[in-house]
């Protein structure tokens, strides 16, 4: 169960994913230095959340699963 102090993070990410593209995560995670740790993670969770992160350059695929398996990330296998 998530504590409630988690609660505005997650809703924040939503609002963040919402006016996502692929250009736009992928400037978020290899340019923006002035990106926050909230808006890297976005990039990187619509990244798994649309499957471009197993179509796009082997290092992208590997960081997500480092992601995913230290609990950053959400996966939902049955979407890919």
């Amino acid at each position: 169960m998530l504590e409630p102090a988690f609660f505005p993070f997650i809703f924040s990410l939503c609002s963040i994913q919402n006016s996502m593209d692929l250009k736009t995560a992928i400037h978020i995670i290899e340019v923006d230095e002035g990106a926050s740790e909230e808006e890297e993670l976005a990039a990187w969770q619509w990244l798994l959340d649309e499957g471009h992160v197993w179509r796009l350059q082997g290092r992208y695929g590997r960081t997500a699963v480092q992601l995913i398996e230290a609990g950053v990330l959400r996966w939902n296998q049955s979407q890919d």
